[in-house]
């Protein structure tokens, strides 16, 4: 018997846990991210977990209510069994319903579920690191190498400092000319989710990335 609960307070640390866990899993399906969204922009989180009998948790869907329609969490659905799938996508179903949204979408998920239309125009690029430097450059097609190269050349330099993560400090003439102001927003909420919510397990640190057109510091 699987039930669908939403998150509360006391379940943050298990639903942490949880997301941990399971291989394959998105440093924005923890709950650090929902503050985070939260704080940054007008959605309502809606997120909701499945229990076995044994009230532990079987699956999670996180989710933000938009203007018309239900979007996850990056990485979106984690489920143990498929009947842990299909109750949170009955729940989110219902959801769309009751406030007569558009669609649920669910981004960057690794798995296919069951009644979910699956599009492939947008992905997620994951690069396999090597277990040294040497390798992970040997790895390297002459394209890419090249193009390191010259942004060596140019002046690029990469800084590796201990303090703690600041995204609100973003300040690049480059990234400005490059980026979009919503674009910017999402660097500065993933670079602050990670001094947040420890994501040193997730994803390696950020530090300060400078050239001869701007800097980056996070």
């Amino acid at each position: 018997m699987i039930a669908v609960q939403a998150l509360e307070p006391e379940s943050l640390a298990e639903w942490d846990a949880y997301v941990l866990s399971r291989p394959g899993t998105h440093f924005a399906q923890r709950t650090a991210w929902r503050s985070l969204v939260g704080e940054f922009f007008p959605v309502e989180a809606r997120w909701w977990q499945a229990r076995d009998e044994h009230d532990r948790i079987v699956g999670i869907l996180p989710v933000f209510r938009g203007r018309n329609a239900l979007f996850s969490s990056p990485g979106g659905l984690v489920a143990d069994s498929t009947d842990a799938a299909v109750a949170l996508l009955e729940r989110a179903g219902g959801e769309v319903a009751r406030d007569r949204l558009l669609w649920l979408e669910m981004r960057d998920q690794s798995a296919a579920w069951p009644n979910a239309a699956t599009s492939t125009e947008h992905v997620t690029l994951v690069l396999e690191l090597a277990t040294d430097e040497d390798a992970q450059w040997a790895s390297f097609d002459a394209k890419l190498r090249n193009q390191v190269r010259k942004a060596q050349k140019s002046g690029l330099r990469i800084e590796r400092g201990a303090s703690q993560l600041d995204a609100q400090r973003t300040v690049s003439v480059v990234l400005a000319e490059w980026f979009s102001p919503s674009a910017l927003m999402g660097i500065a909420c993933r670079l602050r989710i990670m001094a947040m919510s420890g994501c040193e397990r997730l994803l390696a640190p950020v530090d300060r990335v400078s050239g001869r057109d701007g800097m980056l510091t996070a």
